[in-house]
């Protein structure tokens, strides 16, 4: 199934919703995508898993979890041609890989955990345990959730991710994650910046990240490979052929925030 674990590169701010069962994940998501404007990935897992147990009354299998991943990653593909701006993420695969070394001593499928290091995500918002747990079908650590959380914690920074401990009820969650959102939109970092003559350019520059085409009205930015933390961007707003500018804009090289 290596052919589905492909992520399509895009210009979108990437951030995911992480963190243990029952501590708002959804709700955050639907709160930050309407902030936005913008499109949410949602959770394959669950309506997956509430499947299984609904016609069969069994959990989550190890073999169930590539087929999780795939699924998860076909949704987050199909909403970046939706999203405007920021593409809010309901889970990931990192939260695939805390819930497979979990729940199966240690054990993690070696595609998954590669995907781990090659899928791109500008940042995490790792949501606190200080809410009440609230028990369905697929919920089942009730007293596990500090060893969760710390384990959720720690694979973060194993992976050298950045990210924020959100705390509080939905409303001091909800403007913090906004903060952050909004300061990480304003800090892509500048490299390299266009410059009026370059408009009359058929080739722009040379890139081993980005092809360019370029007209005297519009300029199209098309990514032919992606790099693990790394993408390319140009202020403006979304076409189906990538950005487009009207006006002299600022090209910028999108990179993990310190």
């Amino acid at each position: 199934m290596e052919k589905d674990f492909k992520q399509v590169p895009s210009n979108l701010l990437r951030v995911v919703i992480y963190g243990p069962e029952s501590t708002g994940k959804t709700t955050l998501a639907r709160q930050l995508s309407d902030h936005y404007q913008t499109t949410f990935v949602k959770e394959f897992a669950r309506d997956y898993l509430q499947k299984k147990w609904d016609q069969k009354k069994e959990v989550c299998s190890r073999a169930d979890l590539p087929i999780i991943v795939a699924g998860q990653i076909q949704l987050e593909n199909e909403a970046t041609t939706m999203a405007k701006q920021v593409l809010i993420c309901d889970t990931n695969v990192v939260v695939t890989k805390v819930w497979s070394e979990t729940h199966f001593e240690g054990y993690c499928d070696s595609q998954i955990a590669s995907c781990c290091s090659k899928f791109h995500y500008d940042y995490y918002l790792l949501t606190g345990i200080d809410v009440p747990w609230q028990k369905d079908d697929l919920r089942d650590r009730p007293n596990d959730r500090q060893i969760m959380f710390d384990y959720f914690k720690n694979t973060l920074d194993q992976l050298g991710e950045n990210y924020s401990v959100l705390k509080g009820n939905q409303e001091k969650r909800l403007r913090k994650a906004i903060a952050i959102i909004d300061k990480l939109l304003k800090k892509l970092t500048n490299f390299f910046y266009l410059q009026s003559t370059f408009w009359h350019n058929t080739n722009l520059l040379n890139s081993r990240s980005s092809n360019f085409k370029v007209s005297t009205t519009q300029l199209f930015v098309t990514c032919l490979s992606y790099e693990p933390k790394c993408t390319f961007s140009i202020t403006g707003y979304m076409t189906t052929n990538g950005f487009q500018i009207g006006t002299i804009g600022q090209w910028t090289k999108r990179k993990r925030q310190s």
